[in-house]
């Protein structure tokens, strides 16, 4: 049997942030799995106010199914104890795709960075 997901990502949480790191390609396999880890994780922590850091910096591209599911994600999100969200693009091509093909980020406090320094930064001082 082949495995049907494409992409790598790798989940944290450090110094109360939810770090998601996303690498090469995404399907809908591979966004339904790191969905699926985050909700539990999130989950986990009783209804208190969390932050995330996503890391694209290698990330390639996703199918237009990945965006898709990345924006009910997203809509998921928007009614949890969310208190920001920071997403690190390594261009920006990749930035404008993602903003187009994930409308639901504009319901959540996201802000766009293109160094982790920056974005952990805009971080820290929500909290």
């Amino acid at each position: 049997m082949i495995d049907s997901a494409h992409g790598e990502y790798f989940i944290e949480v450090k110094d109360g942030i939810i770090w998601l790191t996303l690498k090469g390609e995404f399907n809908v396999e591979s966004v339904n799995a790191y969905d699926k880890e985050i909700k539990t994780l999130v989950k986990g922590m009783q209804n208190t106010g969390f932050l995330m850091l996503i890391n694209n910096l290698n990330l390639i591209g996703a199918t237009p199914e990945a965006y898709q599911e990345s924006n009910k994600h997203n809509e998921w999100l928007a009614g949890q104890n969310l208190i920001g969200k920071a997403t690190v693009y390594p261009s920006d091509f990749l930035k404008t795709i993602d903003s187009k093909m994930v409308p639901s980020k504009n319901k959540i406090n996201h802000e766009v960075f293109h160094t982790i320094e920056q974005a952990k930064h805009w971080l820290d001082s929500l909290k």
